[in-house]
């Protein structure tokens, strides 16, 4: 019995290091990619697709590096994908919250002189609230009110503090903040590692747009001309946000502002602003008959 006590012991120190050394290394490539895009220049010559470029030196080696808003025309065999460095810090979490506060949780889950609760209940309360505030999380994201990030955000600050009032009620203090930090953790998880994936499926009306004869082109054009504006990271200087909340990276994203496109880049070519994108007349008049093929079939 002693023995599996240390052994349990030694368990909780490996996976709590596991955890600390997979959230420095996540949070340091999302810290080195946001340094990465501010560090991106428009180019002569960039491939097709092909939103900026930039050159770096480390350890003796030049890097050159080019972000591409969509997949690029040929895949590399090999692609590494920034996405485990998250996966592995959410899991060595979820397996330390499993043993210190489900496993040890008559002395570090439940409080007591706040709740009169059996371990199970408590524990089950735990993994319910986790489970249900992603749903939450995710519910709202999906929802019309994922193009309004602003109203997004005070919604998410209030339902944090509701929960924070709600565990408090029941767990210590200590295990109030961590299920905190866990449900911040989990819920933003997709949109870390799925960052270009569409919030909603299109409508009727959108995905006649996206079927339309000319739709190619035009998706082969945009991202190019309007993208360093209108994306969920901008790039054009002066800019932190997309332009009344309109994304043009992703097929999804043009099919859902076909009318805007239409009206704004090719009827009136008020965009981009003084055409600082230098698009094309022919482009323009691609945009047009695009929109009207759609909207004629």
């Amino acid at each position: 019995m002693q023995d599996l006590v240390v052994l349990w012991d030694w368990a909780a120190f490996a996976v709590r290091w596991l955890h600390v050394i997979t959230a420095m290394a996540w949070i340091g490539s999302s810290f080195y990619f946001i340094a990465l895009d501010l560090g991106l220049r428009k180019v002569p010559n960039l491939p097709v697709g092909a939103h900026g470029e930039e050159w770096q030196v480390h350890g003796g080696g030049f890097y050159h590096i080019q972000k591409y808003l969509v997949a690029p025309e040929n895949m590399p065999d090999h692609l590494t994908w920034f996405k485990w460095e998250s996966y592995t810090t959410w899991l060595s979490g979820a397996a330390l919250l499993m043993i210190i506060y489900w496993v040890g949780g008559e002395l570090y889950l439940i409080d007591p002189a706040k709740a009169d609760l059996a371990l199970w209940q408590g524990i089950l309360i735990s993994a319910a609230s986790l489970s249900i505030g992603w749903l939450v999380y995710d519910f709202l994201c999906k929802s019309p009110l994922g193009e309004r990030p602003t109203v997004l955000m005070v919604l998410l600050f209030v339902l944090l503090v509701v929960m924070g009032w709600a565990y408090n009620q029941v767990f210590t203090g200590r295990a109030v903040m961590l299920h905190l930090i866990a449900w911040l953790s989990t819920a933003p998880l997709r949109y870390d590692t799925w960052e270009e994936s569409d919030a909603r499926p299109l409508t009727p009306t959108e995905q006649k747009f996206a079927n339309a004869e000319g739709f190619e082109d035009v998706a082969s054009v945009i991202p190019g001309r309007c993208s360093m504006c209108h994306a969920r990271e901008p790039f054009y200087d002066g800019i932190r946000n997309a332009p009344k909340g309109i994304l043009l990276e992703t097929d999804h994203d043009i099919a859902r502002a076909a009318t805007q496109i239409f009206l704004q880049a090719g009827v009136t070519h008020a965009m981009p602003p003084a055409n600082v994108s230098y698009m094309e007349d022919d482009e323009r008049r691609m945009i047009v008959e695009w929109y009207r093929n759609a909207t004629n079939s």
